[in-house]
């Protein structure tokens, strides 16, 4: 298990694998004027490394991101299964999940599925009428051999780390290819509150905004995922929609990021504006291509 947010912290690799991959380890970065968001107390979860034998690992693997939120906006812990198509079998793959930390790599069978419910709900058979289920995602849909689930607010959102060349910009869950030019920063603000009309991005100690790859018209938040090209060392900060220049004060980070030319990081983000967090991940750390 990761912890992705505590006073600073928030995902992403993989291969195909008979067992759990662990993931790259985060890295923690400073967060704003005040801390994160205080999370609910959760029991200490129970992490089971692999599924039982009837359960055989398929070829799909995925890292779960629990910033899920219950109906009343409060952090909440999550349980994790991995389980079959068609005679439902179903394993834990980690119960309790707290707010703000994620799962290790883990492949649901081929076919399967992904369930997150609401912790201590039990039941991960259910196939009608579930509402204790917040997530179902099936190695049957979407693309790729790698995908993160991000659970916020009350919904998800899952990214396909290396999609069919057609999806990438026409399909939200796409991320872009890595670039051999240049090392790309995928900016994630699903999970951002009061940002609705999206933030512009800067580097510390460089004039101006950087300009969204995809769009200039994309700024950060929402579910689309704004891409920019970074040195291979940069102080990531955010400005209000606003601030046309980046000139005013930040109202997130700085934010840490790291990347040689021709990889991949994620910038998932969370918190509101003058009380952000985040989490730098390298999608590409265990050579996905």
């Amino acid at each position: 298990m990761r912890t992705l947010i505590g006073a600073v912290a928030l995902l992403v690799a993989a291969c195909s694998s008979t067992s759990p991959t662990p993931a790259p380890t985060p890295t923690p970065v400073q967060g704003g004027p005040t801390g994160a968001p205080t999370a609910t107390p959760a029991t200490q979860p129970t992490a089971t490394p692999e599924a039982p034998a009837s359960l055989e690992p398929g070829s799909v693997q995925f890292l779960v991101v629990n910033l899920y939120r219950d109906a009343g906006g409060s952090p909440a812990a999550v349980d994790v299964y991995a389980r079959t198509q068609g005679l439902v079998q179903a394993a834990p793959i980690l119960l309790g999940l707290p707010y703000g930390e994620a799962t290790e790599y883990f492949s649901p069978p081929d076919p399967g599925t992904v369930v997150v419910t609401t912790a201590g709900a039990g039941d991960p058979t259910c196939v009608s009428s579930c509402p204790h289920f917040i997530n179902e995602s099936s190695t049957t849909f979407g693309e790729g051999d790698a995908r993160t689930i991000i659970l916020y607010g009350g919904g998800s959102l899952e990214l396909w780390h290396n999609p069919n060349a057609g999806s990438v910009g026409t399909t939200g869950n796409a991320l872009a290819p890595a670039d051999a030019s240049a090392a790309l920063l995928l900016v994630v603000g699903v999970a951002l509150q009061e940002a609705d009309f999206g933030l512009r991005l800067g580097f510390d100690g460089v004039t101006g905004c950087q300009v969204n790859r995809t769009s200039e018209s994309i700024l950060v938040g929402g579910n689309q995922i704004a891409v920019f090209a970074f040195p291979e060392s940069a102080q990531v900060l955010l400005y209000d929609n606003r601030d046309s220049e980046c000139a005013e004060e930040p109202v997130g980070g700085p934010f840490d990021v790291q990347g040689a030319v021709g990889s991949r990081t994620l910038l998932i983000l969370d918190g509101r504006p003058g009380e952000m967090t985040a989490l730098v991940l390298p999608i590409d750390a265990l050579g996905l291509d």
